[in-house]
């Protein structure tokens, strides 16, 4: 037992040490936990904000799409096609809807527009169609002397 007294300071320490070891693996656990989910935290906001970014982009590119869509309106798109070929000076010989496709948003409407013009303003004619967006010239046809047909893509507003 005298023995034992002898390293009784040595054996408290020992579990003093033990007890302090034990205590710092606790606290440090703890805090290793919530790192790990302050990172969690982090890369969720992170995957938000991406998430945001692509919504905010997408709204944009709607805005522009829809923007450059035409209002459903067959005698005012008419009245566009008869200003864009003045301008051109082409005149518009017929006009023939040749399909239609209904979308949750828009209308896509194919159509046909025989034209007598020259080169030089059909070319411009083409130009101008193309230049409002909502428009896509698919085929032109030439039928003889100052005459085509155009075939063209039209996308309306609902």
């Amino acid at each position: 037992m005298k023995d034992l007294l002898k390293y009784i300071n040595i054996i408290i320490a020992l579990l003093i040490i033990l007890v302090f070891g034990f205590i710092a693996e606790k606290i440090y656990s703890y805090y290793s936990f919530k790192d790990s989910q302050l990172k969690n935290k982090d890369k969720e906001i992170q995957e938000k904000q991406d998430l945001r970014t692509k919504i905010e982009e997408m709204d944009i590119e709607f805005n522009r799409l829809e923007n450059n869509l035409i209002k459903e309106d067959t005698f005012g798109f008419k009245v566009l096609l008869d200003n864009i070929g003045e301008r051109a000076s082409v005149t518009i010989d017929s006009f023939r809807p040749l399909g239609l496709k209904d979308y949750d948003v828009y209308r896509e409407i194919r159509v046909e527009i025989g034209v007598n013009s020259d080169y030089r303003g059909l070319s411009k004619f083409i130009n101008l169609l193309e230049s409002t967006g909502a428009i896509e010239v698919e085929s032109l046809v030439k039928t003889g002397g100052t005459n085509c047909r155009i075939y063209i893509l039209v996308l309306l507003k609902k």
